[in-house]
């Protein structure tokens, strides 16, 4: 279902409840105009988004059933950063690119970090040599298992995840 189809099931329900858009924005806590843009197909609602209006309308809107799971296989492709291994996300995008809506760009950040990663933990056992390689090693792998439990803990909660410093080697449409 598209932006536009589910912004006009919304206004639908909405208008059978005898509801405002300002008095939906109070009932939910959203911004009115999230509510118009949410309306006019402008944007996709999050999955907590559509969660919290499925319970005010009673009734089950599309992609609240799947937003669990979509959930656990974007969790799970930040998690895999914790090895800089660029087959996990490779394969998980091409197994669910289809099923996970956001799937791409976040594969794509994922892989940007372990290839700017690997080239610093290969730098870095180079410079074991000049024992500066010792204290940095630990350093990155303590910073790459930080960085990819944090940004799976805030796509689990539905936030902005980041991972800086990354090179942009593969680019999001």
């Amino acid at each position: 279902m598209t932006p536009t189809d589910i912004g006009m099931r919304i206004a639908e329900l909405r208008r059978q409840r005898g509801l405002t858009q300002e008095e939906l924005a109070d009932r939910t806590g959203l911004n009115v105009r999230t509510i118009q843009r949410i309306e006019q197909g402008e944007v996709t609602p999050r999955p907590s988004t559509l969660r919290m209006l499925s319970d005010l309308f009673e009734c089950e809107l599309v992609g609240v059933a799947n937003a669990r799971r979509t959930d656990f296989w974007l969790v799970l492709v930040h998690l895999s950063s914790v090895i800089p291994l660029a087959i996990v996300p490779v394969l998980l995008w091409a197994w669910k690119k289809d099923e996970v809506e956001g799937m791409r760009r976040h594969c794509i950040d994922v892989l940007n970090f372990q290839i700017t990663m690997a080239l610093c933990l290969f730098g870095a056992s180079i410079l074991i040599f000049a024992v500066i390689g010792l204290l940095l090693l630990p350093v990155l792998g303590m910073f790459i298992s930080v960085m990819a439990v944090m940004n799976a803990i805030r796509v689990a909660m539905e936030q902005e995840y980041r991972y800086p410093p990354v090179i942009h080697f593969l680019q999001v449409d």
